[in-house]
């Protein structure tokens, strides 16, 4: 059977010297590839305006100015290897920084370059080919919303998405919720049903930033904007481009920054710290919450004129509580998501009956992290209540519990009939280790500790 034959593509080539380009053209020619040779920078510029190509090798001295600037124009389309003539580490880091996939240094032998030429050929053939996979996947997601919701509350919801999402006009959207109701989730929707799906979906959590930094990761900083600032950096506003932007809790962001926020809302422009070329934001902007924004902004803390401008399409995602008749089915497709292959894992009808009965303070990330865990406790092919841990809270109580006497039996009573914390704790560990046949790191994590606690308790058993 004869094997693969490498990929091959249309590359450019951009090198000053004659006799560095013709004989790597020549080369590659001779590999099947298809070869543009140029000399510049700007010869550079004026080829990839009128073709593309899979793949650009950049020398990083050129007569007009450094590559590294062909890199950073934003509009370059093909993957690209740097050639250079520094052998020092400080050029390679800057290269893969700026977004390069590899790079040769000069002299380099030809062996190593067709290498280096057909890896990176075979990786934009995958992505390609993921990329494919992604769009199939969009296309079944905006026909069918994932998961099936049961409840009437989220189908109006889905179907508010997927109009947002599909409309040509592309206003601010907020959506609004309380943590872990699956504000996220609608905010991928809209990204996947609208015409910027094919393109990132960028998101940041605006409280987990240091304040001071919030600025320079929106938008980017030009070179010595500030101590520490020793090269350019693109902010989300520039890596997002053509794709969504989720500013998730954005009432955590400083008031300064609200007022960088809302001159790029109206006029679609901004600039980086530090700078003053204006640079279009080609985003679609989505705003998330879990706070009364209203009640901020009368407070002060958050600008009302911004929140006019985030508040022209208003999503509220309802509390897991609101819309029990979707609690059954996430818990099952938690249940497969998280059940090894080859294994069938359900509920019992008491286990079905107490994640319906149960508050859920911590809406669907509760949900899947309760989930997850009784996947790995339980024993046989159901999940139980006991293996969910339900009864913590003071509001569960299983049928079985409720329909039981009040007063606990003297057996019950006995301190024998309890086994201790350590027992308790060991056999938690033995059945993690059963689950995921004596994968510790999959035990821990799925325990909640770290690997090395784990090893620590086993070595007391």
């Amino acid at each position: 059977m004869a094997g693969k034959s490498p990929p091959s593509g249309r590359l450019l080539l951009v090198e000053d010297e004659p006799l560095i380009a013709a004989p790597i053209s020549e080369l590659l020619a001779a590999r099947g590839h298809r070869v543009a040779a140029v000399h510049s920078l700007e010869e550079a510029r004026a080829l990839l305006k009128k073709e593309s190509f899979d793949l650009m090798l950049l020398d990083v001295s050129l007569p007009d100015g450094s590559g590294f600037e062909l890199l950073e124009d934003g509009e370059v389309g093909p993957a690209t290897i740097m050639l250079t003539a520094d052998h020092s580490v400080n050029t390679a880091i800057q290269a893969l920084r700026r977004g390069a996939h590899d790079y040769l240094t000069k002299p380099f032998d030809t062996t190593v370059l067709l290498h280096r030429v057909e890896r990176v050929l075979e990786h934009r053939t995958q992505q390609a080919g993921e990329l494919l996979r992604r769009r199939v996947e969009t296309l079944h997601r905006r026909r069918h919303p994932r998961p099936e919701s049961r409840s009437r509350a989220m189908k109006d919801l889905y179907r508010e998405v997927l109009l947002v999402g599909e409309s040509e006009h592309e206003p601010p959207v907020l959506v609004s919720g309380e943590t872990g109701a699956g504000k996220e989730h609608v905010c991928r929707l809209i990204h996947d049903s609208s015409a910027r799906r094919d393109a990132s979906f960028v998101a940041l959590n605006c409280g987990e930033l240091d304040r001071r930094l919030l600025r320079s990761e929106l938008f980017g900083h030009e070179r010595g904007a500030f101590t520490g600032a020793t090269e350019r950096h693109r902010g989300l506003f520039e890596l997002a481009k053509g794709g969504t932007l989720l500013l998730d809790e954005v009432a955590e962001m400083p008031l300064e920054v609200q007022a960088a926020l809302l001159r790029v809302l109206e006029t679609g422009r901004f600039r980086r710290v530090g700078g003053s070329e204006e640079i279009e934001a080609d985003v679609r902007l989505i705003a998330a919450s879990n706070k009364d924004l209203r009640r901020l902004a009368e407070a002060g803390e958050l600008r009302e004129d911004l929140l006019y401008r985030l508040n022209a399409i208003a999503l509220e995602v309802p509390p897991l509580r609101r819309r029990v008749e979707d609690i059954e089915p996430l818990a099952r497709l938690f249940c497969g998501r998280f059940t090894r292959r080859g294994k069938t894992l359900d509920f019992t009808d008491e286990a079905l009956g107490a994640m319906r009965s149960y508050p859920w303070p911590g809406n669907v990330r509760e949900l899947r992290n309760v989930v997850e865990r009784a996947v790995v406790v339980s024993r046989g092919e159901k999940i139980d209540v006991d293996d969910l841990a339900l009864d913590r809270h003071p509001k569960v109580r299983s049928a079985s519990s409720a329909d039981s006497s009040s007063s606990p039996s003297a057996e019950d009573r006995s301190p024998d009939s309890l086994p201790t914390l350590e027992q308790a704790e060991q056999r938690l560990i033995r059945r993690a280790l059963e689950r995921f046949d004596g994968n510790r790191t999959q035990a821990a994590k799925a325990l909640g500790i770290a690997r090395s606690t784990l090893i620590r308790k086993l070595s007391k058993d």
